[in-house]
């Protein structure tokens, strides 16, 4: 006669209304997230660039790093030789 008395219908009607919003909500952002068509030669090509400037900009920094630590090489000779 209570209508708070839980049983395993009601347990899985409160289950399947609070489910169904978010299975719903995940299904729809999944086709979202998706690039369209007409974007994908945009988003290769500009793959293609962004990992030709990030290997560029890589060997430009491990040349500097070489040089900077010829440099602190030769101080050291310096040192070396005066002593």
């Amino acid at each position: 006669m209570n209508f708070f008395s839980l049983d395993l219908r009601k347990i899985l009607l409160v289950l399947a209304i609070v489910a169904l919003p978010l299975l719903v909500g995940n299904l729809q952002r999944d086709a979202a997230d998706e690039v369209p068509w007409y974007a994908r030669p945009f988003t290769f090509l500009t793959g293609i660039i962004q990992n030709t400037y990030s290997s560029f900009s890589s060997g430009v920094r491990g040349t500097t790093a070489m040089y900077l630590n010829l440099i602190d090489i030769k101080k050291h000779n310096r040192v070396l030789t005066q002593d």
